[in-house]
This record gives structure tokens, sequence and C-alpha cells, in this order.
């Protein structure tokens, strides 16, 4: 929680640098700017890749206020030998992130999508540091380089040729506050765009590059995840369908094992033995 501005300058390294950004804006300038105003600003959460040239560097500018920043840092050979990634089959984006030019430094920002920020969040947790949380930060760190790579390999691709607006970054939270809500019935894509002010084609393209999933995916994970939720209070199969919005019980059990691997039965009878071996419990 920074009480001044905070500036800092970042020298050539030779490292791959991986910021993501959970809160609070900061701006980037490059030695090629030249006109001292900031050349990149980010004030939402964004994964953003770095590497300075050999011969050059740039400038972190962070505002006064609270900030969360989880930042990586890998050589390049590494990065490539650990997943078998093939740099000269990459587009000139991801080429140029790996191996800068060196006058040069190399900057890339998209949003910060849901998976990786599930997997950050879990990394900036307060928890006794002991040999459980240092594993814990090994695979969590290894989860984001997976998400990494597969940045890397689509970063050139036509998808991210789509920008997005504050406004249009708002109006797709809105969205996902909405189908958080409604689990019990959940919109179609038609009625969820016209509640939020859109088109189905924007809603649908902005949602998937947001948050890393589509409309259908997201919608299904909070059902899914609420009934976990509720099963594991001891609630009835029957009545958890009903409550994420199944008519139909078997519909309801075949797309929780579909999304868990498991049974609904599985974890409320989990529940249950809970229940009865803790002295002070019973089923709520």
């Amino acid at each position: 929680d920074y009480a001044t501005v905070r500036e800092e300058a970042v020298v050539p390294e030779g490292l791959f640098e991986i910021h993501l950004q959970i809160e609070g804006p900061t701006a980037l300038d490059t030695a090629a700017s030249g006109d001292g105003a900031p050349e990149r600003l980010f004030d939402q959460p964004a994964l953003i890749l770095c590497q300075a040239g050999a011969q050059a560097g740039y400038q972190v500018l962070c505002a006064a206020g609270p900030r969360k920043l989880v930042s990586l840092y890998i050589e390049p050979r590494v990065l490539t030998d650990l997943f078998g990634l093939p740099i000269d089959r990459l587009g000139p984006l991801a080429r140029q992130l790996l191996q800068p030019i060196r006058a040069e430094s190399s900057i890339v920002a998209v949003p910060a999508r849901l998976p990786l920020l599930g997997a950050v969040k879990s990394l900036t947790e307060h928890r006794p540091f002991d040999r459980h949380r240092l594993q814990m930060i090994r695979a969590k760190s290894l989860e984001i380089l997976c998400d990494v790579v597969d940045e890397l390999k689509t970063i050139d691709s036509a998808p991210f040729a789509l920008t997005l607006t504050a406004s249009e970054i708002d109006m797709l939270e809105r969205a996902r506050e909405i189908l958080k809500r409604d689990i019990e019935n959940p919109p179609t894509i038609a009625s969820l765009a016209r509640a939020v002010g859109t088109n189905t084609d924007k809603l649908k393209r902005g949602f998937k590059l947001l948050f890393g999933m589509t409309v259908f995916e997201y919608s299904l994970h909070c059902r899914m995840t609420e009934a976990q939720r509720l099963l594991a209070q001891g609630l009835p199969v029957k009545s958890v369908a009903v409550a994420v919005g199944y008519r139909h019980q078997a519909s309801f059990a075949t797309a929780f094992h579909n999304f868990f691997g498991f049974t609904p039965s599985f974890v409320w009878k989990g529940a249950a033995r809970e229940a009865a071996t803790d002295p002070a419990g019973g089923m709520e």
C-alpha cells in the first residue's frame, strides 16, 4: 500500500517477465516514447509480459494507494526447454518477447483471464510459510507458466485484434455478475446481451477474451460450484438440483459428474459422514 507515487527503473537482465496485475493502476514507459508521457497505462486486471533488450530498459510508475501484483521471472531458454516451445513457429509478438531486439523493450498485455486469476489468488493469500506452502507456490507458478505458454502461442492470432474499452470491460463485468446471481434461472446469451446493453457477438467475443471462458462455460462453473457448496452443507441432491436451475435430478447428476468427475451423492454422503462424527454437528 504505497503512501506516495513509486517509480522504478527496470534494467536489462535477460529475463522474461510475467506480471499479473490484480489491483492498482500501473504505467509503463520505454525509452522509445521520448515525450515523458506514460506509453502504456494498465488500470484493469492484466497479464503483462515484458523483456528489456540488452541495450534498453523501461520505467514503471505506480500510483499511491493499494496495489496487488504477482511477478515471475524466468530465463527464456528455461521456458522454451521446460515446455518445448518452438520459438521459430511463434508469431512475431511472441518471438520479440522471448528474443527482443537489443535496443528495444518488448511489452505486451492482455486481460487477465479467470483461470489465471484463480491461480494468482492462491499465491496472494496470507498463510504461514512452511514446506507445504512452498510446494503450493511451486505448483501454482507452474500452472501460471502453462497459461502463459498458451498465451504466447495465440497472442498474435485474430482474437487479440479485439480491444476492450473501460466501459466495455465494465459491461462484461456486469454480465458476469448476472451469471453469478441468476444461477437458478440462467439467462440466454441474447437476454444477457440485452441486459447489459450490447449485442451477442460482442458479448461472446469479449467475455471469452476477458475471462478465458465462454458465457456458457462460466455459467456452468457458477452453477456447479454453488451446487457443490450446497451439497457440502448437507442439502439433499434433489433440492440442490432445483436450486441451481435443473428441473430433473438425473440431468443435474450427469452435469455434476461431467464437471467434477464424481457424483453429487458422493459429496452429500461425505457431508453426512462429517456431520455424524462431529459431536457438535448435525445436518443443517
